[in-house]
């Protein structure tokens, strides 16, 4: 079937940047990669770790626990992020919370065991990158951002002994370098044997053509030409662009005419760049607005503290000197003789 989807407007077609780096790459816009299997053995019970590729952004969330003699631990991870232009850019969260199963082997005789006692924070980064077209290199690495923990609360009674009132959760320094870890791994990515032919605004399918193949990379050249001047407002270089590669695409189907076994998808439009910037700049705009607003209110909450503070102050001083004046009249003589003869 010759099929070719053209571009009628700027913005009337348009796709995401990661949509488009999506199919041009042969992916299907949404997908999932098994980063570990679910398995169950010796105590460990790992839940699968599944990044799902979703629109542009990346999400992923497992657990897994360790079940031991006496104690146990719980672990609870979340993934979030993105996948633009072949980049895998996310932020992953550890939560591991330790149990103790019997009360008596704690250094904490009162702890709950149903209850942490000790609860440790990761802060994840991973970073992904396309390697060719089925493969996601991936590097992780990971920090200790809090550690909380219980202790004790000690108290003294009214004869000054010491005893335990109950347990709180403390925070306990972390430093830098508490159990840094990273690594580097491989995750195959869903490939589509039919497609010869990608780039950021085309894909092709089915039997290849070198007459097209260079069509298409010319073309590719002048959709990127096109997209750098209107994000850069040249408006008068673009029209004339755009004249051109409409004549192009007429080429292109001209050229197409003769295989009956060939697809060209176009996907997205020159315009693209500038609208997810301007989206960018809506976002930050409505972010400073809040922060603005937010110091606004700050601001008049400081003004009355401050007029509170100096009412406050003058009062005080107002009363220190009321009350010297007093001191001093207390001590001047009512009688002025009996004063002279003092």
């Amino acid at each position: 079937m010759l099929r070719v989807m053209f571009v009628a407007c700027f913005a009337c077609v348009l796709l995401s940047g990661t949509q488009a780096m999506a199919l041009a790459g042969a992916l299907p816009e949404n997908f999932d990669l098994e980063v570990l299997p679910a398995s169950s053995a010796n105590g460990v019970e790992q839940g699968a770790i599944i990044y799902k590729f979703r629109n542009g952004t990346v999400t992923s969330q497992w657990t897994k626990r360790v079940l031991m003699p006496n104690s146990r631990s719980i672990f609870s991870a979340k993934l979030k992020g993105t996948f633009i232009d072949g980049q895998l850019r996310a932020k992953q969260v550890i939560v591991v919370r330790y149990y103790r199963s019997h009360p008596s082997v704690d250094s904490l005789p009162g702890a709950d065991p149903s209850k942490p006692i000790s609860i440790v924070h990761y802060d994840g980064t991973v970073r992904g990158e396309v390697a060719g077209h089925a493969t996601l290199q991936i590097h992780y690495s990971h920090l200790i951002s809090r550690i909380q923990s219980v202790a004790p609360i000690h108290k003294s009674d009214a004869s000054g002994n010491g005893y335990i009132a109950g347990y709180e959760v403390r925070d306990i320094p972390v430093t830098t370098h508490n159990d840094y870890a990273e690594m580097d791994f491989a995750l195959k990515l869903p490939h589509d044997p039919t497609v010869w032919f990608k780039s950021a605004n085309f894909i092709a399918r089915g039997q290849e053509d070198w007459k097209v193949r260079n069509r298409l990379e010319r073309l590719q050249g002048q959709l990127d030409a096109l997209s750098e001047n209107l994000f850069q407002g040249k408006l008068a270089l673009a029209k004339p662009q755009w004249k051109s590669i409409q004549a192009s695409m007429v080429a292109l189907k001209q050229d197409m005419s003769g295989n009956k076994d060939m697809t060209v998808d176009v996907l997205g439009s020159p315009a693209d760049k500038i609208i997810s910037h301007l989206e960018r700049y809506k976002k930050l705009s409505e972010a400073h607005v809040k922060l603005h607003q937010k110091a606004l209110t700050q601001n008049d909450y400081y003004i009355h503290k401050i007029q509170e503070l100096k009412l406050n102050f003058m009062a005080n001083v107002v009363k220190t000197m009321l009350k010297s004046f007093i001191s001093w009249t207390n001590v001047i003589p009512t009688d002025l003789y009996a004063g002279l003869e003092g």
